[in-house]
């Protein structure tokens, strides 16, 4: 008999163990009551479980994939900023506020630029938050950057 071992480790670093047996030509899908009588048919929620298992490792590596794209955008935006400004208390602050779908260079096109000039009034409300948030995390961080 063939066994199939699928090992998946989850974020509370829990692994699932499930053997499934393989020897059936296409195997036969049965329910839990069925399965206990012929150790050889694959229950059908066995097989659910298996791939709620495959997607949540799909998922786990795509957040992860997410998480480094972020880092390493946040890294760049920081960088940019420092070359441009010098100076690391203002720098710090508008990364870490800054809405982090914009490059460096978003800010600085919207920053010096008036709402008008960055067609804030045919933008979607979502688009317009972005810049609103923007403005203020500007004036926000002057503001502690640059406080006497």
């Amino acid at each position: 008999m063939k066994f199939v071992k699928l090992f998946v480790a989850t974020l509370s670093m829990l692994s699932w163990n499930l053997i499934i047996p393989v020897h059936q030509p296409c195997g036969v899908l049965a329910d839990e009551q069925k399965s206990t009588a012929n150790p050889d048919v694959v229950p059908l929620k066995t097989l659910q479980e298996g791939e709620d298992l495959r997607k949540l490792e799909e998922a786990l590596r795509m957040l992860e994939e997410l998480g480094d794209a972020a880092e390493k955008s946040f890294e760049i935006r920081k960088k940019d900023c420092l070359k441009a400004f010098g100076y690391r208390p203002f720098c710090e602050c508008l990364c870490d506020k800054m809405p982090w779908v914009l490059s460096f260079q978003d800010y600085i096109g919207i920053v010096t630029r008036t709402k008008t000039q960055v067609g804030y009034d045919q933008m979607s409300d979502e688009e317009k938050g972005v810049v609103d948030k923007v403005y203020s995390v500007r004036d926000e961080c002057v503001s502690k950057a640059f406080a006497k």
